[in-house]
């Protein structure tokens, strides 16, 4: 749910305060079950726009990202050559 609201468009666009929940009903699938434990694990590097609590499968987006947070590895100006066509 975002901001309380179901949705269903997995490219759906968010806003910095935005608060992402996983539905009541949905929290009882054995994945989010198990995401607890994945994710005491896991080695992800956290990023400093979004917060997330596992406990309660929240995110909150606090912040906007910027160009040095996204992956080294993009390459613009081929995106935009690509889209140009």
């Amino acid at each position: 749910m975002l901001n309380g609201r179901r949705v269903d468009i997995p490219s759906i666009r968010v806003s910095e305060g935005d608060e992402l929940v996983v539905r009541p009903k949905s929290a009882d699938n054995e994945y989010f079950k198990q995401l607890a434990d994945v994710a005491a694990t896991a080695s992800q590097p956290t990023l400093g726009w979004i917060k997330s609590d596992v406990k309660k499968k929240t995110i909150q987006i606090t912040g906007l990202p910027t160009r040095e947070e996204a992956e080294p590895d993009i390459k613009e100006q081929l995106i935009v050559e690509f889209y140009s066509r």
